[in-house]
């Protein structure tokens, strides 16, 4: 990932960052809500399916979709290459969240603990209802 545009780059109103999304068997992250903020995903590169509440769509270059604040959803790389997408979002704040969860990674070998996920998700206002990402090929 790399953080494009932080809070304070856009007077505190959005972050801006781009992903590159691992083709499968890599998983997407679990279904999840953002409590404090709305998402829009754009699709740079790749072939991508949404969940969106009680929707599926998929999406290629140059489609988007909105997530308002609230709303369950999730993604995956349809592959067969690695996507990218620019996600933004409004408020600011989250992309703390992606920081931390990268370095709970890399300092477990790939394999967070589920409860420091858990607590981690918490401090950033996000609901995966118990889930937490999953970083291993074997499930």
């Amino acid at each position: 990932m790399a953080f494009l545009l932080r809070g304070q780059h856009t007077e505190g109103l959005y972050a801006l960052t781009e992903f590159t999304l691992a083709p499968p068997p890599a998983h997407g992250p679990p279904v999840h809500i953002h409590n404090a903020e709305d998402e829009l995903t754009y699709v740079l590169e790749g072939e991508l399916e949404f969940v969106l509440g009680e929707r599926t769509e998929e999406g290629s270059v140059g489609s988007f979709f909105l997530v308002p604040k609230g709303t369950p959803h999730t993604l995956r790389n349809l592959g067969p290459g690695a996507a990218r997408i620019l996600v933004v979002l409004t408020h600011p704040g989250f992309e703390g969240y992606w920081k931390e969860a990268s370095r709970l990674l890399e300092a477990s070998g790939g394999e967070p603990d589920p409860e420091q996920m858990r607590a981690l998700q918490e401090r950033h206002d996000m609901d995966a209802r118990g889930q937490v990402q999953r970083f291993s090929e074997q499930d």
